[in-house]
C-alpha cells in the first residue's frame, strides 16, 4: 500500500500491512470479527481483457486502445 507521508517516490513510500481478509471456496473470511454494530460492505469490480486472444492493443477497436492511440505521438528522430 502507498503511503504518501513516508515518501512521494514509490517504491520508498509502499508499506505492507497484513491481510485483513482471505478468500476460501468463494467465501470471504475476515481476519478479525467487526464489532457489534459495524457493517461490512464488499465491493466486487470485475475486469476484463484489453485485447482479445491473438490481436495486439494497437490493432484492438474497443474504448480502451482508441483512447490509448489517441494519446500516441511520433517522437522525433
Amino acid at each position: 500500500m502507498f503511503d504518501p507521508t513516508i515518501a512521494l517516490d514509490s517504491p520508498e513510500g509502499n508499506v505492507t500491512h497484513a491481510a485483513e481478509f482471505t478468500v476460501n471456496a468463494n467465501a470471504l473470511v475476515l481476519s478479525t470479527a467487526p464489532a457489534d454494530g459495524i457493517s461490512v460492505t464488499v465491493t466486487k469490480k470485475q475486469g476484463r481483457s484489453w485485447t482479445e486472444n491473438g490481436i495486439s492493443l494497437g490493432d484492438t477497436e474497443n474504448s480502451i486502445a482508441r483512447f490509448l492511440r489517441a494519446g500516441t505521438t511520433e517522437l522525433p528522430e
